[in-house]
């Protein structure tokens, strides 16, 4: 089993370029140092700000990553129209990342997420997984580091021009996620308005 690393910003790094290694590790420590000092907004402050252009689920049902990655991307543009301006090339734009880095991580966390023309600003939809009709989970294929069952699926959209947001919301959602008292606070939610509720308590 594969340890989650304990600082936030190796954790979100190793993430984004799928393994936990020492280069990978140095590249990010050298990027940080790069975008030090330079005005960039605490992750609280992202998270508060995108934080409504997240539609929340919290029984969601999928039986294959793909239908799960394409359902969500429906969600977010009938929940967001104006922001998701072509649904078929932000299905795409999330598929192909998902072809180059699989995106489950460790304690049953997907974090799905693309960059595309498709998306006028970040906007997505955060879903708890109803494993309740399958023990070992009811999205097989949708692997995670340590072989859990997704039970959290994150999906981003991102516009191509974004970096910088982009990568806090990403870290402040992969911090959040695993920490364990918050995964369980999140998978007791029954509404949507509980798990917006949970997210604005950060």
């Amino acid at each position: 089993m594969v340890q989650v690393l304990p600082t936030l910003a190796v954790a979100c790094i190793s993430f984004l370029a799928g393994a936990l290694t020492l280069h990978i590790l140095q590249s990010r420590k050298n990027s940080s140092r790069e975008t030090a000092g330079k005005g960039t907004v605490p992750e609280h402050e992202v998270l508060k700000k995108y934080i409504d252009k997240f539609a929340m689920v919290p029984t969601f049902r999928a039986y294959s990553k793909k239908e799960a990655i394409e359902q969500l991307v429906d969600i977010a543009g009938q929940r967001f129209p104006d922001i998701v301006i072509k649904i078929d090339e932000a299905k795409q734009a999330v598929n192909k990342r998902e072809e180059s880095m699989a995106t489950g991580l460790d304690y049953g966390i997907a974090v799905p997420h693309g960059r595309t023309a498709a998306v006028k600003q970040i906007c997505g939809v955060i879903a708890l997984v109803d494993n309740s009709k399958n023990d070992n989970g009811i999205i097989p294929d949708y692997e995670t580091i340590d072989h859990s069952k997704i039970q959290i699926i994150c999906l981003m959209l991102i516009p191509e021009s974004m970096n910088a947001s982009y990568l806090q919301m990403l870290s402040t959602f992969i911090r959040i996620f695993q920490n364990a008292d918050n995964r369980e606070q999140l998978l007791s939610c029954k509404t949507p308005k509980d798990m917006k509720r949970f997210f604005n308590s950060f």
